[in-house]
Protein backbone atom coordinates (compact mmCIF):
# COMPACT_ATOMS: atom_id res chain seq x y z
CA UNK A 1 0.00 0.00 0.00
CA UNK A 2 2.80 2.43 0.86
CA UNK A 3 4.91 3.73 -1.98
CA UNK A 4 8.58 2.87 -2.23
CA UNK A 5 10.65 6.08 -2.19
CA UNK A 6 13.72 4.21 -3.54
CA UNK A 7 11.98 3.19 -6.74
CA UNK A 8 11.58 5.75 -9.49
CA UNK A 9 10.03 3.35 -11.98
CA UNK A 10 6.28 2.74 -12.01
CA UNK A 11 5.07 -0.33 -10.17
CA UNK A 12 3.73 -3.21 -12.24
CA UNK A 13 -0.01 -3.81 -11.94
CA UNK A 14 -0.60 -6.51 -9.36
CA UNK A 15 -3.45 -8.95 -9.46
CA UNK A 16 -6.17 -8.64 -6.87
CA UNK A 17 -9.78 -7.56 -6.48
CA UNK A 18 -8.97 -3.88 -6.00
CA UNK A 19 -7.05 -1.55 -8.28
CA UNK A 20 -5.37 1.86 -8.32
CA UNK A 21 -6.59 4.16 -5.56
CA UNK A 22 -7.87 6.71 -8.05
CA UNK A 23 -10.24 4.12 -9.54
CA UNK A 24 -11.71 3.16 -6.16
CA UNK A 25 -12.52 6.67 -4.95
CA UNK A 26 -16.30 6.94 -5.38
CA UNK A 27 -17.23 8.96 -8.49
CA UNK A 28 -18.51 12.45 -7.74
CA UNK A 29 -17.40 12.08 -4.12
CA UNK A 30 -18.51 15.06 -2.03
CA UNK A 31 -15.90 16.18 0.47
CA UNK A 32 -16.87 18.10 3.59
CA UNK A 33 -13.82 20.33 3.96
CA UNK A 34 -13.05 22.28 7.14
CA UNK A 35 -11.02 25.44 7.65
CA UNK A 36 -8.29 25.38 10.32
CA UNK A 37 -9.93 28.41 11.96
CA UNK A 38 -13.33 26.68 12.27
CA UNK A 39 -14.39 25.88 15.81
CA UNK A 40 -14.54 22.29 17.01
CA UNK A 41 -18.24 22.85 17.67
CA UNK A 42 -18.81 23.77 14.02
CA UNK A 43 -16.71 20.79 12.90
CA UNK A 44 -18.71 18.40 15.08
CA UNK A 45 -22.06 19.73 13.86
CA UNK A 46 -21.07 19.56 10.19
CA UNK A 47 -19.70 16.05 10.50
CA UNK A 48 -22.78 14.74 12.31
CA UNK A 49 -25.34 16.52 10.14
CA UNK A 50 -23.57 15.54 6.92
CA UNK A 51 -23.09 11.93 7.99
CA UNK A 52 -19.30 12.11 7.62
CA UNK A 53 -16.80 10.15 9.70
CA UNK A 54 -13.90 12.41 8.73
CA UNK A 55 -13.13 15.62 6.88
CA UNK A 56 -9.97 17.11 5.40
CA UNK A 57 -8.82 20.44 6.80
CA UNK A 58 -7.90 22.77 3.96
CA UNK A 59 -5.91 26.02 3.94
CA UNK A 60 -6.60 27.40 0.52
CA UNK A 61 -5.82 24.51 -1.86
CA UNK A 62 -3.51 22.70 0.55
CA UNK A 63 -4.62 19.89 2.85
CA UNK A 64 -3.19 20.35 6.36
CA UNK A 65 -4.60 17.12 7.80
CA UNK A 66 -7.90 15.54 8.79
CA UNK A 67 -10.43 15.69 11.58
CA UNK A 68 -12.07 12.41 12.55
CA UNK A 69 -15.47 12.26 14.19
CA UNK A 70 -14.33 9.36 16.39
CA UNK A 71 -11.42 11.42 17.72
CA UNK A 72 -13.70 14.37 18.47
CA UNK A 73 -16.12 12.14 20.38
CA UNK A 74 -13.25 10.61 22.35
CA UNK A 75 -12.03 14.07 23.34
CA UNK A 76 -15.54 15.01 24.39
CA UNK A 77 -15.80 11.98 26.64
CA UNK A 78 -12.30 12.14 28.11
CA UNK A 79 -12.09 15.91 28.66
CA UNK A 80 -15.79 16.47 29.40
CA UNK A 81 -15.93 19.53 27.20
CA UNK A 82 -18.92 21.78 27.20
CA UNK A 83 -20.47 23.70 24.34
CA UNK A 84 -18.57 26.93 25.10
CA UNK A 85 -15.23 25.10 25.18
CA UNK A 86 -15.98 23.47 21.83
CA UNK A 87 -16.81 26.86 20.39
CA UNK A 88 -13.48 28.31 21.58
CA UNK A 89 -11.32 25.37 20.44
CA UNK A 90 -10.02 25.70 16.89
CA UNK A 91 -9.82 22.82 14.42
CA UNK A 92 -6.11 23.57 13.79
CA UNK A 93 -5.32 22.59 17.39
CA UNK A 94 -6.84 19.11 17.12
CA UNK A 95 -6.32 17.95 13.55
CA UNK A 96 -4.35 14.87 12.60
CA UNK A 97 -1.23 16.22 10.92
CA UNK A 98 0.09 13.04 9.31
CA UNK A 99 -2.70 11.14 7.61
CA UNK A 100 -1.80 8.47 5.09
CA UNK A 101 -1.57 9.61 1.47
CA UNK A 102 -1.87 7.31 -1.55
CA UNK A 103 -0.99 8.21 -5.12
CA UNK A 104 -3.88 7.97 -7.59
CA UNK A 105 -2.01 5.23 -9.50
CA UNK A 106 -0.87 3.39 -6.37
CA UNK A 107 -2.37 -0.07 -6.05
CA UNK A 108 -4.62 -0.87 -3.10
CA UNK A 109 -4.45 -4.39 -1.67
CA UNK A 110 -5.32 -6.42 1.40
CA UNK A 111 -1.94 -5.58 2.96
CA UNK A 112 -3.43 -2.28 4.09
CA UNK A 113 -4.69 -2.69 7.67
CA UNK A 114 -8.08 -1.01 7.44
CA UNK A 115 -8.86 -1.74 11.09
CA UNK A 116 -5.89 0.27 12.29
CA UNK A 117 -5.85 2.86 9.53
CA UNK A 118 -9.36 3.22 8.12
CA UNK A 119 -8.72 6.34 6.05
CA UNK A 120 -6.33 7.33 3.30
CA UNK A 121 -6.15 10.56 1.32
CA UNK A 122 -5.75 10.03 -2.42
CA UNK A 123 -3.33 12.43 -4.09
CA UNK A 124 -0.94 14.82 -2.34
CA UNK A 125 -1.43 17.61 0.24
CA UNK A 126 -1.35 20.16 -2.57
CA UNK A 127 -3.48 18.11 -4.98
CA UNK A 128 -6.11 16.19 -3.04
CA UNK A 129 -8.21 13.89 -5.25
CA UNK A 130 -10.45 12.42 -2.58
CA UNK A 131 -10.77 10.13 0.42
CA UNK A 132 -10.54 6.35 0.48
CA UNK A 133 -12.11 4.52 3.41
CA UNK A 134 -12.67 0.97 4.58
CA UNK A 135 -16.26 1.29 3.34
CA UNK A 136 -15.02 1.99 -0.19
CA UNK A 137 -12.90 -1.17 -0.05
CA UNK A 138 -15.88 -3.16 1.23
CA UNK A 139 -18.02 -1.85 -1.64
CA UNK A 140 -15.32 -2.93 -4.08
CA UNK A 141 -15.36 -6.44 -2.62
CA UNK A 142 -19.16 -6.47 -2.74
CA UNK A 143 -19.04 -5.86 -6.51
CA UNK A 144 -16.93 -8.98 -6.88
CA UNK A 145 -19.07 -10.96 -4.47
CA UNK A 146 -22.29 -10.25 -6.42
CA UNK A 147 -20.77 -11.65 -9.60
CA UNK A 148 -19.42 -14.77 -7.89
CA UNK A 149 -22.73 -15.41 -6.09
CA UNK A 150 -24.52 -15.45 -9.48
CA UNK A 151 -21.90 -17.77 -10.95
CA UNK A 152 -22.11 -20.18 -8.03
CA UNK A 153 -25.93 -20.19 -8.20
CA UNK A 154 -25.85 -20.99 -11.93
CA UNK A 155 -23.39 -23.86 -11.49
CA UNK A 156 -25.22 -25.28 -8.46
CA UNK A 157 -28.66 -25.27 -10.10
CA UNK A 158 -27.35 -26.51 -13.46
CA UNK A 159 -25.62 -29.48 -11.83
CA UNK A 160 -28.85 -30.28 -10.00
CA UNK A 161 -30.78 -29.94 -13.29
CA UNK A 162 -28.45 -32.37 -15.07
CA UNK A 163 -28.76 -34.83 -12.18
CA UNK A 164 -32.55 -34.80 -12.65
CA UNK A 165 -32.81 -34.78 -16.44
CA UNK A 166 -29.60 -36.58 -17.46
CA UNK A 167 -28.85 -38.77 -14.42
CA UNK A 168 -25.59 -40.67 -14.27
CA UNK A 169 -24.64 -43.43 -14.97
CA UNK A 170 -27.76 -43.87 -17.14
CA UNK A 171 -26.74 -41.04 -19.49
CA UNK A 172 -22.98 -41.32 -18.97
CA UNK A 173 -22.12 -42.32 -22.52
CA UNK A 174 -24.35 -39.63 -24.06
CA UNK A 175 -23.00 -36.87 -21.79
CA UNK A 176 -19.40 -38.04 -22.22
CA UNK A 177 -19.80 -37.84 -26.00
CA UNK A 178 -21.33 -34.37 -25.71
CA UNK A 179 -18.46 -32.90 -23.66
CA UNK A 180 -15.59 -34.66 -25.45
CA UNK A 181 -13.59 -32.20 -27.50
CA UNK A 182 -13.03 -33.12 -31.13
CA UNK A 183 -9.81 -35.04 -31.63
CA UNK A 184 -9.53 -35.94 -27.94
CA UNK A 185 -9.30 -39.73 -27.72
CA UNK A 186 -10.14 -41.72 -25.77
CA UNK A 187 -12.92 -39.70 -24.08
CA UNK A 188 -12.79 -39.42 -20.32
CA UNK A 189 -16.06 -40.76 -18.84
CA UNK A 190 -18.17 -38.23 -16.95
CA UNK A 191 -18.71 -39.71 -13.52
CA UNK A 192 -20.09 -36.71 -11.67
CA UNK A 193 -21.45 -33.29 -12.60
CA UNK A 194 -19.73 -31.90 -9.49
CA UNK A 195 -16.43 -32.06 -11.39
CA UNK A 196 -17.71 -30.23 -14.46
CA UNK A 197 -15.61 -27.43 -15.90
CA UNK A 198 -17.52 -24.32 -16.92
CA UNK A 199 -17.16 -24.84 -20.68
CA UNK A 200 -18.78 -28.28 -20.35
CA UNK A 201 -22.16 -26.74 -19.44
CA UNK A 202 -22.28 -25.12 -22.87
CA UNK A 203 -21.35 -28.45 -24.46
CA UNK A 204 -24.27 -30.29 -22.84
CA UNK A 205 -26.78 -27.55 -23.71
CA UNK A 206 -25.28 -27.17 -27.19
CA UNK A 207 -25.46 -30.78 -28.33
CA UNK A 208 -28.80 -31.72 -29.88
CA UNK A 209 -28.58 -35.26 -28.45
CA UNK A 210 -28.50 -33.96 -24.86
CA UNK A 211 -30.52 -30.77 -25.31
CA UNK A 212 -33.61 -32.69 -26.44
CA UNK A 213 -33.94 -33.95 -22.85
CA UNK A 214 -33.39 -30.47 -21.40
CA UNK A 215 -35.51 -28.48 -23.84
CA UNK A 216 -38.90 -29.17 -22.14
CA UNK A 217 -37.74 -27.42 -18.95
CA UNK A 218 -35.64 -24.61 -20.46
CA UNK A 219 -37.05 -21.12 -20.95
CA UNK A 220 -34.53 -20.09 -23.66
CA UNK A 221 -33.73 -21.93 -26.86
CA UNK A 222 -30.50 -23.88 -27.34
CA UNK A 223 -28.59 -21.18 -29.25
CA UNK A 224 -29.50 -18.48 -26.74
CA UNK A 225 -28.40 -20.58 -23.78
CA UNK A 226 -25.06 -21.50 -25.37
CA UNK A 227 -24.33 -17.89 -26.36
CA UNK A 228 -25.09 -16.68 -22.83
CA UNK A 229 -22.90 -19.34 -21.22
CA UNK A 230 -20.00 -18.61 -23.58
CA UNK A 231 -20.15 -14.89 -22.81
CA UNK A 232 -20.33 -15.59 -19.09
CA UNK A 233 -17.37 -18.00 -19.38
CA UNK A 234 -15.19 -15.13 -20.63
CA UNK A 235 -16.39 -12.90 -17.80
CA UNK A 236 -15.78 -15.68 -15.27
CA UNK A 237 -12.18 -16.09 -16.43
CA UNK A 238 -11.62 -12.36 -16.16
CA UNK A 239 -12.93 -12.31 -12.59
CA UNK A 240 -11.09 -15.43 -11.47
CA UNK A 241 -7.78 -14.00 -12.66
CA UNK A 242 -8.58 -10.48 -11.36
CA UNK A 243 -8.15 -8.89 -14.78
CA UNK A 244 -11.02 -6.50 -14.12
CA UNK A 245 -14.37 -6.26 -12.40
CA UNK A 246 -17.87 -6.88 -13.62
CA UNK A 247 -19.94 -3.90 -14.71
CA UNK A 248 -23.54 -3.50 -13.55
CA UNK A 249 -24.70 -4.73 -16.96
CA UNK A 250 -22.50 -7.83 -16.74
CA UNK A 251 -23.74 -8.61 -13.24
CA UNK A 252 -27.31 -8.33 -14.58
CA UNK A 253 -26.45 -10.84 -17.30
CA UNK A 254 -24.96 -13.18 -14.71
CA UNK A 255 -28.11 -12.80 -12.63
CA UNK A 256 -30.34 -13.57 -15.65
CA UNK A 257 -28.39 -16.75 -16.38
CA UNK A 258 -28.61 -17.90 -12.77
CA UNK A 259 -32.35 -17.17 -12.73
CA UNK A 260 -32.80 -19.24 -15.89
CA UNK A 261 -31.01 -22.16 -14.25
CA UNK A 262 -33.21 -21.79 -11.16
CA UNK A 263 -36.43 -21.74 -13.20
CA UNK A 264 -35.34 -24.71 -15.33
CA UNK A 265 -34.53 -26.68 -12.19
CA UNK A 266 -37.93 -25.80 -10.69
CA UNK A 267 -39.66 -27.00 -13.87
CA UNK A 268 -37.70 -30.26 -13.79
CA UNK A 269 -38.65 -30.85 -10.16
CA UNK A 270 -42.33 -30.21 -10.99
CA UNK A 271 -42.19 -32.67 -13.91
CA UNK A 272 -40.60 -35.34 -11.72
CA UNK A 273 -43.17 -34.79 -8.98
CA UNK A 274 -46.03 -35.03 -11.50
CA UNK A 275 -44.57 -38.19 -13.02
CA UNK A 276 -44.21 -39.77 -9.60
CA UNK A 277 -47.94 -39.28 -8.85
CA UNK A 278 -49.23 -40.59 -12.19
CA UNK A 279 -49.04 -44.34 -11.37
CA UNK A 280 -50.76 -43.78 -8.05
CA UNK A 281 -53.53 -41.79 -9.72
CA UNK A 282 -54.09 -44.47 -12.40
CA UNK A 283 -54.56 -47.23 -9.82
CA UNK A 284 -57.32 -45.38 -7.99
Amino acid sequence: MRSNPDSGSPKPRRTGPFGPAGEIVPPNQRLECLDPEDSMLDALVRLVEGGFNQAPVMHGRECLGVIRLFDVVQMLLSERWFRDQLREMKVRNKLELNPRYIGTDEWVDVGFDWQQDDLALVGTPSDLKGLLTATDILNRLTDYARAFVCLEAFEHDTRALFDLVLPLPEFQELVTTAVTMEGKLPPKPVESYDKFEFWQYAQVFGREATFKYLEPVCIWDRKQIVNRIERVAELRNMLLHFRGRATSRQVSELDELSRHASRALARALERNAAAATEPAASTV
